[in-house]
């Protein structure tokens, strides 16, 4: 039997729907988050006949939408020249467009709603080493674009291992990129840029436990290290490796 309180929403969707306040794509949304592999029987024995089509609607969108959910989004370099005037600032400002390219190996821009922007490249090669160079808006872009920003500059050396362990997360993780089939909503959060040479991807707010959500705070680490001292850097390093070795084992 379908749980009571599973069951009041779907007689409130089916109510909807009749009252045209869903589409038909909307109501096949909605029902898919109700869907588990143990009710998925109950509910198709508690929705009206023509509505069982719908169901197994809802549950193919649900496990197109959580494959999504574990990708970044396409996007086409939103933070060079075709970008609009804020990203093209933000660009500037915090990954130094005007530096030559061939210097940047992977790097992440967080944008969120309120609070200061930053962004990080790992700069270098094999043969002369690596660096991480972190770049923090001191005051927020969004809104400021008009005048001049001041940016907080620091960076640090970075080991040969990690930098390759770095660039192969983010080359994975890249080569997921997908484009969505719902978009991405909201309006309060914080977005992420990730890019490696000609690749890139982005994600907003995305959960924690997801791959996205785990490159996010593997970016927050290599954020962290920067602004680290000597003794502490040893602790995120190991973090940061941990993080590393997760996305070793993604398939």
């Amino acid at each position: 039997m379908l749980a009571p309180k599973i069951a009041q929403r779907v007689d409130r969707l089916l109510a909807m729907q009749e009252k045209q306040y869903l589409s038909q794509q909307e109501f096949d949304l909605h029902l898919g988050d109700l869907a588990t592999a143990d009710n998925v029987k109950d509910l198709i024995d508690y929705l009206p006949p023509e509505q069982a089509g719908a169901l197994k609607s809802a549950v193919s969108v649900d496990k197109r939408r959580a494959t999504y959910n574990e990708c970044l989004h396409v996007e086409e370099s939103p933070l060079d020249d075709m970008a609009n005037r804020y990203h093209r600032i933000v660009g500037e400002l915090l990954l130094e467009a005007t530096e030559a390219r061939h210097r940047v190996r992977a790097s992440v821009v967080c944008l969120p709603s309120f609070a200061v922007e930053w962004g990080l490249r790992l700069l270098g090669s094999e043969k002369t080493g690596f660096t991480l160079a972190l770049n923090v808006a001191e005051v927020q872009i969004w809104g400021s674009e008009t005048s001049p920003v001041p940016v907080r500059r620091i960076v640090a050396p970075f080991s040969v291992d990690m930098a390759e362990g770095i660039c192969d997360t983010w080359r994975k993780m890249l080569l997921r990129v997908r484009n969505p089939e719902m978009g991405m909503v909201g309006t309060d959060g914080i977005g992420y840029h990730f890019s490696c040479r000609r690749m890139a991807g982005k994600t907003w707010s995305p959960d924690k436990e997801s791959a996205p959500g785990k490159l996010v705070a593997l970016g927050h680490l290599l954020a962290d290290y920067v602004e680290s001292d000597y003794s502490r850097r040893v602790a995120v390093a190991d973090d940061i490796r941990k993080h590393v070795d997760w996305f070793k084992e993604l398939s």
